[in-house]
């Protein structure tokens, strides 16, 4: 199960039909937050959170650039050398995760 936010219970809510009272109640109950298994409103979270997935990841990078290196070098069977720690504190190199993700999300709004 997704973790549901406010936000997705609200656009769970809007996509729902509005035609009888037990209608009516039931939106009332997702927006409270009494229906956060129900399939809309999980999808909508599993929505968001594939959307912010790369966000995340990136932000990570950013925050820990010398695992993001030591994962790559190990991708490829190799070992970090003592230059690692000096392109990790490099602020271009830093600058460069968080620019190629930003590229990448507009991308795909595109």
């Amino acid at each position: 199960m997704a973790e549901v936010t406010q936000a997705d219970r609200d656009a769970a809510a809007r996509r729902m039909p509005l035609n009888t009272i037990a209608e009516f109640e039931r939106v009332a109950e997702v927006k409270r937050g009494e229906q956060d298994n129900d399939p809309l409103v999980q999808e909508f979270a599993r929505h968001r959170t594939e959307a912010v997935k790369p966000l995340v990841e990136a932000l990570e990078n950013v925050v820990a650039p010398l695992a993001l290196l030591q994962r790559e070098a190990e991708a490829r069977g190799n070992r970090l050398s003592g230059v690692a720690y000096s392109i990790a504190n490099d602020l271009g190199f830093v600058q460069k995760i968080a620019r190629d993700a930003l590229e990448a999300f507009r991308s795909e709004l595109s």
